[in-house]
């Protein structure tokens, strides 16, 4: 039959002792989500923000990137649109990570964007985006 749950304020098993002690169950290393510091793992779309992307150097904007680690990978239906060019703004969920990815700590899951010069926004399955690549990329917008 059911088991009573352990008594007391911060007894092992139950879910208040879970969510106070950060588990990783099947990741390989800690990964937070900056503005959402609360949850054990990030939830898409939980608290999105956007972001200006200018390049630091002489690039007119930059590839999407695939998912920094393995255990932020999630198969997404559609394809990935245009790169983004310089003045495009992406919006999307930021992740910080343990360990540097391609020299960076930080990345965007874009879960849309829209074009340097247009109005439109698309949505942008599998894309991901480094917030430094020689210098500041990715610009919070107010």
């Amino acid at each position: 039959g059911p088991q009573t749950p352990p008594q007391g304020e911060f007894a092992e098993n139950t879910v208040a002792s879970f969510l106070l002690k950060p588990r990783l169950l099947t990741v390989a290393f800690a990964i937070r989500c900056c503005h959402a510091a609360a949850a054990a793992i990030p939830t898409a779309g939980a608290m999105a923000k956007s972001f200006t992307m200018k390049h630091p150097g002489g690039c007119s904007g930059m590839f999407w990137r695939d998912a920094p680690t393995p255990e932020l990978k999630q198969s997404e239906s559609g394809k990935k649109p245009d790169w983004p060019k310089n003045g495009a703004v992406l919006k999307g969920d930021v992740h910080e990570l343990e360990k540097p990815v391609q020299g960076c700590t930080k990345w965007l899951k874009v879960s849309e964007y829209c074009q340097a010069g247009s109005t439109t926004w698309e949505k942008t399955p599998n894309c991901w985006m480094q917030f430094d690549q020689g210098g500041l990329l990715l610009h919070e917008k107010a």
